[in-house]
């Protein structure tokens, strides 16, 4: 590669498929055999490479991802991906494909989830969805990567899922997170340095905390968890702005429908659209590895 070629974003990352300098000592692939590890110029390396990635975060083209499935009526399981459980205890409790089928064999063991909440689409989920959550520490990113890999496999260009996701409980700013990270750290919860980006931990104490008073564990930083904490005078604010109402996201969502949609900026469709440029593409790759026809890696 040309040093000119050697630029990236404020990470650090650079190339079709955003690899760390790194990632890319460790894993880069001269795929075309013209005998440079070229991921800025040559499409098929940068391919490779991410397949190469995948292959060695544990990606196994035997099993799937995980799939979508349909919660039984009063289902009160947690949020829990990391938390695998074997395919016949999800079973017992009455989940089943969106089609009422049975789940199939295709995964031996499987997490839960519920990346909206109880109302929204739920997934279990394998070691695959992890290795898709190693390239960039995203569940929303993960499971975009991972339906993509599924359509771009079977042709299919209908990209909602069967269960539609809710609209009565909004998600929160970066700020907001922020805030109910803080809250639950005064309530006595270790969940680290509150920085707004919601991970497993603060998960797990928003389920302790929903569990106490009375409401499903289902571990979503969103607007009845942000209300739930506020109505408990347990809600630590950084600033003296409300919150969304969740009667005021159900009407832009209607609005929505209406196009009447505040414009968005300039530089945030450009990093729209380099985000997605970027998911298409560990898209193709994960899905090249799911058709098996990707030689074998050099």
């Amino acid at each position: 590669m040309k040093l000119s070629d050697m630029k990236g974003s404020w990470a650090g990352a650079f190339g079709q498929t955003q690899f760390m300098p790194s990632t890319f000592l460790r894993l880069a692939q001269d795929f075309d055999g013209d005998g440079r590890k070229d991921l800025v110029n040559s499409s098929v390396n940068a391919l490779a490479s991410t397949a190469n990635f995948l292959k060695s975060a544990g990606y196994n083209i035997n099993e799937p991802w995980g799939y979508e499935v349909k919660l039984p009526p009063n289902f009160r399981g947690s949020n829990n991906r990391s938390n695998k459980k074997d395919i016949n205890y999800w079973r017992s409790q009455g989940i089943t494909l969106p089609n009422h089928h049975p789940l199939p064999d295709t995964l031996k063991n499987a997490g839960l989830l519920l990346p909206s909440g109880i109302k929204g689409p739920a997934f279990l989920v394998g070691k695959n969805f992890n290795s898709f959550y190693s390239y960039n520490a995203s569940e929303n990113y993960a499971l975009a990567i991972a339906h993509l890999s599924d359509l771009i496999d079977s042709n299919n260009i209908k990209v909602s899922f069967f269960t539609p996701w809710p609209t009565d409980d909004g998600g929160l700013t970066r700020r907001q997170n922020r805030e109910v990270q803080q809250s639950l750290i005064k309530l006595g919860y270790d969940i680290g340095e509150p920085d707004g980006i919601i991970g497993d931990k603060t998960r797990q104490a928003i389920q302790d905390y929903q569990r106490k008073h009375g409401k499903n564990p289902d571990g979503r930083s969103g607007t009845k968890t942000y209300n739930l904490l506020r109505s408990n005078n347990h809600l630590f604010l950084t600033s003296t702005q409300p919150i969304i109402q969740e009667s005021k996201i159900i009407q832009e969502s209607k609005d929505q429908k209406k196009n009447e949609t505040k414009p968005v900026s300039k530089s945030n469709n450009i990093l729209w659209a380099v985000g997605m440029g970027v998911s298409l593409i560990a898209g193709i790759a994960a899905s090249l590895i799911l058709r098996k026809k990707m030689p074998k890696l050099r």
